[in-house]
């Protein structure tokens, strides 16, 4: 009988989350190309993604923290601070597209206003600051990890989606170049 479970035992829907959002990109560029109704099942993928993406991160967060030693309650204060922080950033992305958030159609507009205009990616970088936030917060190693995991994951994918969007639109292309991706104070990317 066993009695240990893997380590770090949230990784399996950390992974599955990473491989129905690549899987979601890589159909919506099939749809485009191949001009089917594959549109649907990329939904349908990318709605998997978050769901085993908040799965996993909620699960590193119930294991046990493992505080680092001199960690001070000013951390865990900055923390929250983070995931307030990350938290109204991601709800004005997710506001400013409406159900378009969840469900991309084929042909909908490109949304270029309220905080698009400054950041191209408001509701990635918040839920960066959340994971960052609440790993902070919550002192655990575990949560750490996934956080450290998620940051390249997050990105590679994020530039692989913006990939698949310029190969089918112009106007993507346009606003890229003008728009940086996460920090509304830096230059273009």
């Amino acid at each position: 009988m066993v009695t240990d479970m893997a380590p770090s035992p949230f990784l399996i829907p950390f992974f599955a989350a990473v491989m129905a959002r690549l899987i979601a990109i890589c159909l919506r560029r099939a749809a485009a190309l191949l001009r089917t109704r594959l549109w649907w099942l990329a939904n349908v993928f990318a709605f998997t993604a978050g769901a085993f993406l908040l799965l996993s991160f909620y699960w590193a967060l119930a294991l046990d923290p493992q505080r680092l030693p001199g960690e001070t309650s000013a951390v865990v204060q900055i923390g929250k601070l983070i995931v307030m922080a990350g938290t109204l950033l991601a709800l004005f992305g997710l506001l400013e597209l409406g159900p378009g958030a969840i469900l991309v159609k084929p042909g909908s507009p490109l949304i270029t206003g309220g905080v698009y205009a400054r950041m191209r990616r408001p509701m990635d970088a918040g839920v960066l600051l959340i994971g960052v936030g609440a790993a902070l917060a919550q002192g655990n190693a575990d949560a750490r990890l996934w956080i450290l995991l998620w940051i390249p994951l997050s990105l590679a994918l994020s530039e692989l989606e913006e990939w698949e969007l310029r190969g089918r639109s112009s106007e993507a292309r346009a606003y890229f170049k003008h728009t940086p991706r996460y920090f509304p104070w830096r230059g273009r990317r």
